[in-house]
């Protein structure tokens, strides 16, 4: 759904579906540190408006549609910001939610998605869920007491194909859940750091908190500081040595293909291509 203006300012209040996947270690790109930076407004997690999402939030309507006409049930919008009264933190809430749907008649929630692509859906189009879209509905329905939620998509790759994907969470799993979140928003309420994340949104991050060096300031390394420098090191070698052992193998390969499109092996199974891209440039890719 399309928040409005105080909806976005009520989720510097809180944690909320779409940062789920942080708090459970699944995002894709974003770490407990960078949320804990945002929630605690030492950094914006402002969204550029881009035409595929805006074009993802005016599909929506269309996903619930086919999905109530598969199912013959009703669903309805609930633009509200909802709040878990039932779990607290210091006597006040800190996890809400902005769903999609509720299916009317049910206690089970509706999350609607368009896909235009089907890179992180699974092997091939398998239709794999992304982990992260799992961790937002488990915490929607940790914020409405509910343990049902379909999470129905549009796939726009070739003709459009719904797919429906439905989750019934133990009260265990999001009791789980909860206690995570326990955890971080005991960070923001400290105003006390986590440890900093291996996420890439954290290295974009520290790049605009401290985007120039200042000269002649000289910093002292401390011990944890020195750990990590020697595992750089360490890691940047072994890097290096799998690139190059890549390489090499990745040789052998093409040397082998030569003007071949394919390589099979004794099964018969595609398991590698060597074909030109969009651009002309003959390209190695392992199945």
């Amino acid at each position: 759904m399309s928040l409005t203006k105080k909806q976005l300012k009520e989720r510097k209040l809180g944690i909320f579906g779409s940062e789920a996947s942080i708090i459970e270690g699944c995002h894709y790109k974003c770490d407990p540190f960078w949320l804990w930076n945002v929630k605690t407004g030492r950094h914006s997690d402002t969204v550029p408006d881009l035409m595929i999402l805006r074009a993802g939030h005016e599909c929506e309507n269309w996903v619930a549609k086919e999905y109530m006409r598969r199912f013959h049930v009703k669903v309805q919008k609930d633009n509200r910001t909802v709040w878990d009264m039932k779990h607290l933190y210091n006597g006040k809430p800190f996890m809400g939610g902005h769903i999609d749907r509720k299916v009317v008649g049910q206690k089970k929630i509706l999350e609607c998605k368009i896909s235009f692509t089907m890179n992180k859906w699974g092997k091939d189009g398998s239709g794999e869920i992304p982990p992260y879209y799992i961790s937002q509905v488990k915490h929607y329905c940790s914020v409405y007491g509910y343990n049902l939620v379909d999470l129905a998509v549009i796939h726009m790759v070739r003709s459009p194909e719904l797919r429906v994907h439905k989750f019934e969470f133990s009260d265990e799993e999001l009791a789980h859940y909860r206690e995570q979140c326990y955890e971080f928003w005991k960070y923001v309420h400290d105003d006390v750091a986590p440890e900093v994340g291996k996420g890439a949104g954290t290295k974009e991050m520290l790049r605009v908190q401290y985007p120039m060096a200042e000269e002649g300031v000289i910093k002292v390394t401390n011990d944890k500081v020195d750990q990590a420098i020697r595992r750089y090191r360490k890691f940047k070698s072994a890097m290096k040595k799998l690139k190059d052992d890549q390489t090499l193998y990745g040789n052998t390969i093409m040397n082998h293909m030569e003007d071949s499109e394919s390589l099979l092996n004794a099964q018969g199974e595609r398991i590698a291509t060597y074909k030109n891209d969009t651009k002309g440039v003959r390209r190695l890719n392992i199945n």
